[in-house]
């Protein structure tokens, strides 16, 4: 049981074939903002639990990552999930050759994952910013 405080589920990569699984046997925790990180989302069960969205949710994949798919964030986007791409990044989120630019991207995803466990104030969601909004 949660509280008052707010809650972030997190998962990256493998993990999050876990979350997909956890989404669909306990659908209370749906209410709660997922961070899917790097995920595997050309399994159809990830993306249909990514797809079906709940509460907020943030997907960060990077560009050069095996499960980059660029349709794959259009048609979550449409459904009004946030992607963050990480230009150059792959499945570990670094980007080769580019310490100050790895370095960024994390702060844009440490960044954006503090506006998702910020309690809302007077019943208000607080909104995230997109990772051009932090440059």
């Amino acid at each position: 049981r949660a509280g008052t405080k707010p809650i972030l589920l997190a998962c990256k990569s493998i993990g999050t074939t876990a979350m997909a699984h956890a989404l669909k046997q306990v659908p209370d925790l749906a209410k709660w903002p997922v961070a899917w990180m790097t995920p595997l989302w050309k399994d159809d069960a990830v993306f249909a639990a990514i797809a079906a969205g709940g509460a907020k949710a943030l997907v960060v994949i990077g560009t050069a990552d095996s499960q980059w798919d660029a349709s794959l964030a259009d048609k979550l986007a449409k459904k009004k999930v946030d992607v963050l791409v990480v230009e150059g990044a792959d499945h570990g989120m670094l980007v080769a050759g580019d310490t100050a630019a790895s370095e960024k991207a994390l702060a844009d995803i440490l960044a954006y994952l503090q506006t998702l466990t910020t309690p809302p104030k007077d019943g208000v969601t607080v909104k995230p910013k997109k990772a051009n909004e932090y440059e």
